[in-house]
């Protein structure tokens, strides 16, 4: 019989390295957030709730969430929002019946910098496709 090819003999090799940084999501100790809550009105459109979680000791952004909203006969319903909840940043698409029907992830988050590039661009989206988010919402797809 002949020598082992390579492939026959790296398939028995374990790779003991550590994980790379990169590759470990980061999610922030609970009891070190403090919830601040917000409102922003845009006229003719809705406007935006939601929270931004803040670390205590430094400040820092470390979670959030943003619901954009608009009027139905008085009453103020959710069409899209983009959060951070399970180590991702991630956008959610309602229904006129409040059922998720999309949902994307749009970032992982590694650290706070994640976070924080996460809010303005899901800020930046939800904004820029608001009228796809509204259309979408009320055709429930």
């Amino acid at each position: 019989m002949g020598k082992k090819g390579r492939a026959q003999q790296e398939r028995r090799v374990v790779d003991m390295s550590a994980p790379a940084l990169q590759d470990v999501l980061w999610t922030p100790d609970p009891t070190e957030v403090e919830d601040w809550p917000f409102e922003t009105v845009l006229l003719d459109l809705g406007r935006l709730v939601g929270r931004q979680g803040l670390d205590v000791l430094t400040g820092r952004m470390v979670e959030f969430a943003i619901t954009a909203q608009v009027d139905v006969a008085g009453h103020w319903v959710d069409v899209a929002r983009v959060d951070t909840c399970h180590e991702n940043v991630h956008l959610h698409l309602m229904s006129r019946t409040g059922v998720e029907i999309s949902r994307q992830v749009t970032r992982p988050i590694y650290g706070p910098n994640d976070v924080e590039l996460g809010w303005d661009a899901g800020e930046a989206m939800l904004l820029a496709k608001w009228d796809e988010h509204v259309r979408r919402w009320g055709c429930g797809r």
